[in-house]
């Protein structure tokens, strides 16, 4: 039951948002985690999930985000994790 965040600030005007890439998710007995993302300091998105995700995040300038992966399972979640921001 482990979890692992990300936080970050978007400041510039030329941001529109950021994209989750969750690629390679394997864990024995099954892939079993939840994504969830706050917006300073309010949770905006909560989900499980049980296979490979992607997720495109519209932002706010000025805003805070913290973007947490926990693992539902009492076993090793691993695979790849990338988040890019996008220009408008």
């Amino acid at each position: 039951f482990e979890k692992t965040s990300y936080e970050f600030e978007i400041n510039d005007d030329n941001y529109e948002g950021f994209i989750i890439n969750l690629k390679d998710m394997s864990c024995p007995g099954g892939v079993d985690y939840s994504i969830i993302i706050e917006e300073d300091g309010e949770i905006i998105y909560k989900r499980r999930f049980a296979a490979d995700s992607t997720l495109k995040v519209k932002t706010q300038k000025g805003s805070a985000y913290i973007i947490t992966v926990c693992n539902e399972s009492n076993k090793d979640l691993s695979g790849e994790i990338s988040i890019k921001s996008y220009l408008k």
